[in-house]
Formats: structure tokens, C-alpha cells, sequence
């Protein structure tokens, strides 16, 4: 039994079996990883052979590591430990760089999720509601595994208190198992990995994106978790950590960001940013570093996801080839936003209405 997508998807197949799957997803109103989605399950029901239906005219940015399910609870109170606090809660599908996914895919990037689940309901529910942005046929679901959870306590601000996480799968993300994926890497423009991988997955990653002529871009997930980056990054094209994670990873107490990306710059990348929250950002190359403060917002909901909102408009604007203040200043205005939301993943976000924000910002 076919469903409507489906079948528009046959009937343009038959008028031009070698169109474009850009053309194809704009035809039938769907986004590009949709509509890869919806063709594989054709080839899997057999309406498909597979041979001539979309021509490989795009490569991917391909996010790698972390995709897990997010508990959010809010304190209505002051927190008091060691007794019960009453709370507002919400579950939400989240991970790091699945969070990165996901805002590339509502801005239009054509961009595969490489990670790993439990075969559990979490698992599913991951599946079920990424497919809609970002193609998942390269997610493992591991059998006998939990699906990483990450659970945080948030004041009555939306502040941050405490986060806790179940990422024992994330020991199974090696360089063994990139190498299973290798065909995926292959058709990758951008590689972007966070810091819930392993240190050899990371190291592959940094070995290959330096053979086959990638750029790999690394992104942090918390202060504990960068002892994962080799102590030899040179050639990565992008680092985006924060401010903690600099100084964890370097073990300094530098509280000068504008230090601290000259130190990641040091090691041979290409683009350093390093986020300091309300402080702002420090970005820099080889040639000049630069202060940005941070885009002023009126109330805070929820800073959840906020940086993962900046990493993805910093990406964005790299592969739309816009310079790199620019894409720092809309990774600065899609994680304005997205403190302003209820979501990890602001759900009115496109590629026009982000381009838009940017273009009133600068006519201010």
C-alpha cells in the first residue's frame, strides 16, 4: 500500500528516471532527506530496481555521533536538595550532534545522521521523527543496547542546573565502527562530529577528512568529554567548543576566550570559535581574532540546544560559502531564537526565515 508521497514520487520517477533528487523533493514539497527516505523504503517494497532513479548530482554533510532522547525538567521553585522539588517536565528527541542534524535539515543541507540506538522505544521514536529532516539509513540499532538519554534540571529561568546522561552506547562509536560506514563517508562534502564519540572514532575521522581532502569539523559536548580530541588535530577546517571545554581540553585557567581560540588556532585549525554564553563568542583564523557579543534577547525559556543551534548556523553559512563572521553571526542568531523556544530544535526554522533574521540584523 502506497501512501500519497509515494506515489508522486513513482509518477515523476516514470516522466524522468534521471531527475535530480533536488528537483525531485521540490516537486513533490518535501525536503531532500525525506524524500531519500521515501525512495529507499520504494526500493526495499520493490518499486524501485535502484539503477537510474536519482542521479548522485550531491554530496552530504554527513553529523556524526550522539542522538538520544532529552528529559527537561523545569523547578517552579528555588532548588532544595536532598527533598522533593515540584517540576514541569517535557521529553524530546535531542543529542548533540543530532541536534546539529536536525537544524541543517530545516535549512535545506542535504545531511545523513551517522550514530547509533538501542532497539527500544527511544530508539524508535529517534527514527520515527528524524526522518522527516535528515536521512537515517546510516544509524546502527544495536541490540541489547539502551538508547542515550540525557535528562536536565533547569531553574525557573531556564538555567541550567544540573545534567545528567545515559551514553554507555556511545562506547561503541570506534573508528571500527566508521569503518563500516566508510561508502557513507565517501559521499560526504562536510564531516561534522561531537565529542560523545570516541577518541579513535575521532581519529579516524581526522586521518580520513585529511587523505580524501574533507572538512571535518568538531564540536564539543561538555567539559569532561574533550579528553575524547586527540592531542594532534592539525587540518581540522573547524573547531566550535565553549569556553569550559577550551580550558578543560588545554588545561588552563585562561578566562580570555579571545586566548583561548589563538590556542586552538595553534594546533593547525582553520576556523576556531570558542562560546562564553552571554559573554558572546571569539572566533578567529590565521589571520585575525574577533569578538562577537552576544544577540540580546528578551525572556530565556530554555537554553537547551542553544549551542547546538550556533554550531549549525556556523555550518550553514560555511557551506553556503558566506564569510566566517557572517556564519558566526548566524549561528548567533539561530541560538538567540532557540533560547526562546520551548524546543532543543526551534520548530519554525528555515533556510529564508534564518536569512531573514540576518538581513534585519543588519539593517538595525
Amino acid at each position: 500500500m502506497l501512501n500519497q508521497k509515494e506515489r508522486a514520487i513513482l509518477e515523476e520517477l516514470q516522466l524522468n528516471p534521471y531527475i535530480s533528487q533536488q528537483s525531485l523533493s521540490e516537486k513533490i514539497g518535501l525536503s531532500r532527506s525525506a524524500t531519500a527516505n521515501l525512495i529507499s523504503q520504494l526500493v526495499n517494497k520493490g518499486y524501485i530496481l535502484g539503477k537510474a532513479y536519482v542521479l548522485n548530482d550531491e554530496k552530504t554533510i554527513i553529523c556524526i555521533g550522539g542522538a538520544n532522547v532529552d528529559h527537561k525538567l523545569v523547578l517552579k521553585d528555588d532548588l532544595q536538595l536532598y527533598t522533593s522539588n515540584p517540576i514541569s517536565s517535557v521529553t524530546t528527541i535531542g543529542g548533540v550532534v543530532r541536534n546539529v542534524a536536525e537544524n541543517l535539515g530545516r535549512l535545506d543541507q542535504n545531511v545523513t545522521l551517522l550514530s547509533l540506538v538501542g532497539n527500544d522505544m527511544n530508539g524508535k521514536s529517534i527514527l520515527n521523527y528524524c526522518k522527516d529532516f535528515i536521512s537515517v539509513h546510516e544509524v546502527e540499532i544495536i541490540e541489547g543496547a539502551t538508547t542515550g538519554s540525557y535528562s536536565a534540571i533547569l531553574n525557573n529561568e531556564g538555567d541550567l542546573i544540573l545534567g545528567i546522561a545515559d551514553m554507555d552506547i556511545t562506547s561503541q562509536m570506534t573508528d571500527r565502527w566508521l569503518q563500516r560506514h566508510r561508502q557513507a563517508l565517501a559521499s560526504a562534502k562536510l564531516l561534522v562530529v561531537d565529542t560523545n564519540v570516541e577518541q579513535s572514532a575521532i581519529q579516524y575521522l581526522l586521518d580520513y577528512s585529511n587523505d580524501e581532502k574533507r572538512d571535518l569539523v568538531i564540536i564539543g559536548v561538555s567539559a569532561p568529554k574533550v579528553k575524547v580530541v586527540p592531542p594532534i588535530i592539525e587540518g581540522t577546517c573547524i573547531t566550535i567548543f565553549n569556553k569550559d571545554e577550551s580550558q578543560a581540553y588545554f588545561k588552563t585557567t585562561e578566562e580570555d576566550t579571545q586566548k583561548l581560540v589563538q590556542m586552538w588556532l595553534d594546533k593547525g585549525v582553520k576556523y576556531a570559535i570558542v562560546t562564553d554564553g552571554k559573554n558572546g563568542v571569539s572566533y578567529g583564523t590565521s589571520k585575525y581574532i574577533k569578538h562577537m557579543e552576544a544577540i540580546p534577547i528578551n525572556h530565556v525559556v530554555d537554553a537547551t540546544g542553544a549551542g547546538d543551534s550556533f554550531c549549525a548556523g556556523v555550518i550553514y553559512g560555511y557551506t553556503s560559502q558566506q564569510s566566517f563572521e557572517e556564519s558566526v553571526l548566524l549561528g548567533q542568531l539561530n541560538a538567540s531564537q532557540t533560547i526562546q523556544s520551548s524546543h532543543s530544535v526551534r520548530d519554525d526554522l528555515t533556510r529564508l526565515l534564518l536569512d531573514t533574521e540576518k538581513e534585519q540584523y543588519h539593517a538595525k
